[in-house]
C-alpha cells in the first residue's frame, strides 16, 4: 500500500478513511444487522402466535416510483377478527413495514387478499396472545430479503474494517525504524482476513440467534434450534482464528536476516528476551530449514510461483532459548528469481518469501 509522505497528507487520508469507514459500518449495521435481528425476533416470537379467522375489509397494492426509475410495491389490507370474545382490527400484512421489489412476494400476497375479498372468503391471521390487536397475515421469513440484509451486514462492515486497517497501517508506518541489514518478516497467513470473517460471522450469527437464546434461557418450551447454529459456527471460527493468530508466537516471532547473496546465506533471529520457544515444553527443540527457488509465471493477470529446486539446509535439535540460527544455501543456477525459506519449529512452519532485490 502506497503511503502518503507528508504529515498533512496522512491527516487528510486518515480522516477520509475514518469518515468513509464509519459511514460504511453504519449502513451495514442499521441496514443489515439490525434488520436481520428484527426478522429473527419476529420469526421466533411468531411460533407462539395462534391462528384466527378474519375478514378482509380492503386490499390494494401500493406502488411507489423511485427517483432512478425503479418501482417498489407494498401489499396493504385491513382485517377484522374476533379473539377471545373481543373484536379487533389490524392492517398488518407482514412483519415488514416497507415497500420493495424483491421477488413476487408483494404481488402474490395482494392477489391472495384481493381474491378473498372479492369472493367474500375469510383468511387466517396470526395473533400474538400478548398483543391481540397486532395480528399479522403472513409471518414467514423471506429468503430474498434475508439474502440482501446479509449482504449489507457483511459487505459494508467489511469495507469499514478495511478502512480502519488502512488507518492503522498508515499510522504505524511512521514509527518503523530502518534496519542496517536486510530483514525479512514471515509471510502472512491471512490473519486479518480470517479475523474480519470471524467478526462478521459472530456479529451476524449472534444477531440472528438472540431471540432464540432469549426463548431458550427464558424457560419457553421448544426453542428454535436452527438459528443457534450460527453462533456455534462463530465460536468455532474464534477457536481456529486464535490458533492461527498465535502461530507466530508459538514459533518465537522470528526474523530472517540476509547476510550473503552468492551463495545465499542468512540467519534467523529470535527475540533476545525469549529466544527460540518450545511449543511442546521440552528443553530441546527440533528445528529444520528448507530453501526453495521459485520461478514466476503469469496466468491472465495472476502471478503464480513454481518450485524449481528445494533442499533442506539445516536439520538438528537445538536448545530452547537459542537466539540465532545460521544457514547457507548451495544451490544451482536455474534462472529462478525468488527464494523461499521455510523454518520448521517442532512441526510448526514459518515461511519467509525473499524479495527479488535480495
Amino acid at each position: 500500500m502506497a503511503q502518503p509522505t507528508s504529515i498533512a497528507g496522512k491527516v487528510v487520508v486518515t480522516l477520509c478513511l475514518l469518515l468513509f469507514g464509519t459511514v460504511m459500518g453504519a449502513v451495514g449495521i442499521f441496514g443489515g444487522l439490525a434488520q436481520l435481528h428484527e426478522q429473527a425476533r419476529n420469526w421466533t416470537a411468531a411460533r407462539s402466535y395462534v391462528p384466527v379467522p378474519a375478514q378482509v375489509e380492503s386490499a390494494y397494492l401500493d406502488s411507489q416510483r423511485g427517483r432512478k426509475g425503479g418501482t417498489t410495491y407494498r401489499a396493504k389490507a385491513e382485517f377484522s377478527y374476533t379473539y377471545q370474545g373481543r373484536r379487533y382490527a389490524s392492517n398488518r400484512v407482514s412483519f415488514s413495514d416497507f415497500s420493495d421489489n424483491i421477488g413476487d412476494f408483494q404481488h402474490r400476497v395482494h392477489g391472495e387478499l384481493r381474491g378473498a375479498l372479492e369472493r367474500g372468503e375469510s383468511v387466517t391471521l396470526w395473533v400474538d396472545p400478548r398483543a391481540p390487536a397486532s395480528a399479522v397475515y403472513d409471518k414467514t421469513i423471506r429468503p430474498g430479503m434475508v439474502a440482501i440484509q446479509l449482504a449489507f451486514g457483511i459487505l459494508f462492515p467489511s469495507v469499514g474494517l478495511g478502512c480502519l486497517y488502512m488507518v492503522v497501517h498508515i499510522l504505524r508506518a511512521g514509527h518503523r525504524k530502518p534496519v542496517a541489514a536486510p530483514l525479512v518478516r514471515p509471510r502472512g497467513h491471512g490473519y486479518h482476513l480470517m479475523l474480519c470473517a470471524t467478526l462478521h460471522l459472530n456479529s451476524v450469527g449472534w444477531t440472528i440467534a438472540q431471540p432464540a437464546l432469549e426463548q431458550l434461557f427464558g424457560g419457553h418450551p421448544a426453542p428454535v434450534w436452527p438459528p443457534l447454529l450460527f453462533p456455534a459456527a462463530g465460536v468455532a471460527m474464534i477457536y481456529f482464528t486464535w490458533r492461527r493468530w498465535t502461530q507466530p508466537h508459538l514459533t518465537g516471532q522470528p526474523m530472517l536476516e540476509v547476510t550473503g547473496r552468492s551463495p545465499l546465506r542468512g540467519r534467523i533471529r529470535f527475540p533476545p528476551r525469549t529466544g527460540l520457544p518450545s511449543p511442546s515444553g521440552q528443553p530441546m527443540v527440533p528445528v529444520s530449514i528448507d530453501a526453495a527457488q521459485l520461478r514466476e509465471r503469469r496466468i491472465a493477470r495472476k502471478r503464480e510461483f513454481d518450485t524449481v529446486w528445494q533442499q533442506r539446509v539445516l536439520d538438528r535439535t537445538v536448545a530452547r532459548g537459542t537466539d540465532v540460527l545460521e544457514f547457507e544455501v548451495n544451490a544451482p543456477h536455474l534462472g529462478a528469481r525468488r527464494w523461499r525459506i521455510t523454518l520448521h519449529v517442532d512441526n510448526r512452519a514459518v515461511v519467509f518469501d525473499l524479495p527479488n532485490t535480495i
